[in-house]
C-alpha cells in the first residue's frame, strides 16, 4: 500500500487486524502448552489496549465530524505500539541476559497448596522469563514482537500523518 493510500482508518483497521492475529498466535502456543512468563503476559496487555483505541479509531472515522479525533486515537495508537516495543525490547534483552530480568520472573503471588498440587499434577513447558520458550531463526517471540510493534507503529504514524482523507470504506 502507498503512503497516499494510507487514511487514519486503513492503517487503524491494519493495527486492529495485526494485533488479533498476534494475539491469536501466541494463544495458539498456549494452546500447544507454552506458558507464557509474566513479561510475556505484559505484551499482550498492550495489544489488547491497541485493539481497543484501533476500534475506537476506525468508529472516529465513520463521521466526517469526528476526523480530527480519529487521527488523534491513531495518533495514541502509534504511541501505544512503541511502549510494546519498548516493552517487548526488554523482554528480548532480558532473554538475550542483557540485563536481568525482573524479580517477578517466578510468576509471583501466594501458592494456596491445592493450586501447588493442581500445577504439580499437569505438564508444563513455562519457561522463566529469561528464557526464550520458543525461537526462529535465533530470534524470539518477543524479538518478533519488538519488530512487529515497531512496524506497526510506523503504520499507525504514517496514516495519522497522511494528508488524504476519507472514510474507511472509501
Amino acid at each position: 500500500m502507498t503512503r497516499r493510500g494510507l487514511t487514519p482508518a486503513r492503517a487503524a483497521a491494519l493495527c486492529l487486524a495485526a494485533s488479533a492475529v498476534l494475539l491469536v498466535a501466541v494463544h495458539i502456543f498456549d494452546a500447544f502448552g507454552y506458558v507464557p512468563c509474566p513479561l510475556c503476559l505484559h505484551q499482550r496487555e498492550v495489544h489488547w489496549l491497541a485493539l481497543a483505541v484501533a476500534a475506537a479509531a476506525l468508529l472516529l472515522t465513520t463521521r466526517p465530524t469526528t476526523s480530527g479525533f480519529a487521527r488523534i486515537a491513531v495518533i495514541a495508537l502509534a504511541v501505544v505500539y512503541l511502549g510494546s516495543a519498548a516493552l517487548a525490547g526488554y523482554h528480548a534483552g532480558v532473554e538475550y541476559h542483557w540485563w536481568p530480568a525482573p524479580p517477578c520472573e517466578a510468576g509471583g503471588g501466594v501458592i494456596n497448596s491445592a493450586d501447588l498440587l493442581e500445577s504439580l499434577s499437569r505438564p508444563s513447558r513455562a519457561v522463566p522469563c529469561d528464557e526464550a520458550a520458543w525461537t526462529l531463526f535465533g530470534v524470539s517471540l518477543a524479538g518478533y514482537n519488538f519488530l512487529a510493534s515497531l512496524l506497526l507503529a510506523a503504520v499507525a504514524a504514517g496514516g495519522a500523518l497522511s494528508r488524504r482523507r476519507g472514510k474507511f470504506f472509501h
